[in-house]
């Protein structure tokens, strides 16, 4: 069996961060402008809440595609930091925790 290798652009991390960086940006937009759209409490903590925690990953993302003089641990730093915010939020440690654990499908 043979195995393909990506090539040229394909192969280029750069343009895989900045695509999802596009992606996660846009997102992050469409998000906040539906909390003006909608007039219900628990639904606009949850859109506020998934445009923080696409944030985060978007500044993951643009740390990683930045220089590489030890933000790489960083990167990794702030990931569990998000990752245990959410975590204490589903847990009721967090002011909007309540809507979200109210809404979260697992």
């Amino acid at each position: 069996m043979t195995t393909l290798h990506a090539s040229g652009a394909d192969s280029d991390p750069r343009a895989h961060t900045q695509n999802v960086q596009h992606r996660l940006a846009s997102d992050i937009e469409h998000l906040r402008s539906d909390i003006d759209k909608v007039e219900e409490p628990q639904l606009e903590a949850m859109f506020e809440t998934a445009a923080e925690v696409l944030g985060g990953l978007l500044k993951a993302f643009q740390d990683y595609s930045g220089p590489t003089d030890g933000r790489r641990h960083t990167v990794r730093a702030r990931s569990r930091y998000y990752g245990s915010t959410l975590t204490s939020a589903l847990a009721g440690e967090a002011p909007f925790a309540d809507s979200i654990r109210k809404s979260a499908v697992f």
